[in-house]
């Protein structure tokens, strides 16, 4: 296939490329517990955003754009 054009990709460009952002929150817990589970260092690199990012943000006195989007 790959020799006809076909191009490779991974299960995890799949998933994402499924949910998309986090506009689909029927399934979106779903795929963040995959991604920590099984996703590697970028498992660990969501994880340290969903614990982390806020404190980072708040501490460079920048706007969060998830938190802004969802308080309107």
């Amino acid at each position: 296939m790959i020799q006809v054009g076909a191009m490779r990709v991974t299960w995890q460009q799949v998933l994402l490329e499924y949910q998309r952002d986090r506009a689909h929150k029927d399934n979106y817990q779903a795929v963040m517990d995959l991604v920590l589970e099984h996703s590697g260092a970028y498992g660990m690199g969501v994880n340290y955003a969903i614990h982390y990012g806020a404190q980072v943000v708040a501490a460079a006195g920048l706007i969060n754009r998830w938190d802004k989007k969802d308080a309107t």
